[in-house]
């Protein structure tokens, strides 16, 4: 249906007041303690936050699943609304070299999703602000923060960066939870999660 029907789609799940909203795009695999701290940190800064859950199911936990605990991990932030991120935000179209890493088209693909989003996604959403979290590790997003720190201030949306949450001087990470699981190592697991996931 295209990107106008899909913010068409996203308008109807978001308050209808005209307000300045900030963004937050998560994949979530799963939900930690410091996606959870992230999202807070946007709630207190903001009118209202579209939290855009990655849709596409290339992930350990499907789809589903993730949206199910972003719900149930934020729901105690009434002007933060959980949607969907559609073909548009971090998809199979706009940017598979986020799920299949070190690919030499990144760059080319981090700008295309960029641009979207700047120049068709937040005019249309209104939204003036996306929150990023830190990212030390990662290359893939690495480079994608780095875009959006690039191109979205030129297009008058506000980046702001924030640190990653830690538990006994440990970046709380999903990575670090997926490899827990797989060792069974339930107990570092509980640190990083919260009760719904």
């Amino acid at each position: 249906g295209g990107v106008n029907a899909f913010c068409e789609t996203v308008k109807d799940q978001v308050s209808p007041m005209e307000c300045k909203r900030s963004a937050l795009v998560m994949n979530c695999n799963p939900f930690t303690l410091g996606h959870q701290k992230l999202v807070e940190y946007a709630s207190m800064n903001s009118e209202e936050v579209i939290l855009f859950v990655v849709e596409e199911n290339e992930s350990v936990f499907p789809f589903e699943d993730r949206i199910e605990l972003v719900r149930k991990g934020t729901a105690h932030l009434p002007n933060v609304k959980v949607v969907p991120s559609g073909k548009y935000i971090i998809s199979s179209a706009t940017f598979p070299t986020y799920f299949v890493k070190g690919k030499d088209a990144l760059e080319a693909q981090t700008l295309l999703d960029v641009n979207v989003f700047a120049e068709r996604i937040a005019p249309s959403l209104g939204i003036c602000k996306r929150f990023i979290g830190e990212e030390p590790t990662d290359g893939t997003t690495q480079a994608y923060n780095e875009a959006l720190k690039k191109v979205l201030p030129t297009q008058g949306i506000e980046v702001e960066v924030i640190p990653r949450f830690q538990v006994d001087k440990e970046v709380i990470s999903a990575s670090k939870v997926r490899k827990a699981i797989t060792e069974g190592d339930f107990d570092s697991i509980k640190s990083c999660v919260t009760c719904c996931t």
